[in-house]
């Protein structure tokens, strides 16, 4: 059995030089700076922080979409509807909910690839109904119905004409 002769180390055995420490701090904070990369954080995916709904699943997403009132039974609907299609234009037809009319003869035409936004192209789209299903604070299934895209169902928050909604003057009733 051969041993190794008996030698003294180049390393003391004694305090950790302070070069030595700070190139362990520096790989220490490189590897926790780098370990973060790729992984999914919030920050990475689709985010808008505003009180409506979004429906991103079709090809025309619906954005940001409430009912705004200022009376309980009475409101407007607004959203922004993004055509996803580059090569064709889309429409909407109508904006459905159970228990409420909605109308007003609002059917904007989506230019493809482009934008609509209702409260500010129509000032919304008036809703009337019963004052418990449409008062602040609570939610509406609304149902939009496009010529080319899928139908998108949402869950609408509605809400009161106050902050960002102090400016959107309620629609007039929709005719029965």
């Amino acid at each position: 059995m051969r041993t190794l002769p008996n030698t003294p180390s180049s390393r003391s055995a004694g305090p950790i030089s302070l070069r030595r420490l700070a190139t362990l701090a520096a790989a220490l904070l490189l590897t926790i700076t780098l370990s973060a990369c790729g992984s999914l954080w919030p920050t990475e995916v689709p985010y808008n922080p505003g009180v409506g709904t979004n429906d991103r699943t079709g090809d025309v997403n619906v954005l940001n979409a409430v009912i705004v009132s200022a009376t309980p039974g009475q409101g407007s609907f607004v959203a922004t509807l993004v055509n996803r299609n580059e090569q064709a234009a889309d429409q909407l037809l109508s904006v459905e909910a159970a228990g409420l009319t909605m109308g007003g003869g609002a059917t904007p035409e989506i230019a493809a690839g482009g934008v609509v936004n209702l409260a500010s192209a129509f000032n919304g789209i008036p809703v009337t109904g019963d004052a418990k299903l449409l008062k602040a604070g609570t939610f509406v299934r609304v149902r939009l119905n496009f010529k080319n895209a899928d139908q998108v169902t949402v869950n609408v928050p509605v809400v009161t004409n106050a902050g960002p909604y102090s400016e959107l003057i309620p629609s007039p009733s929709p005719s029965a």
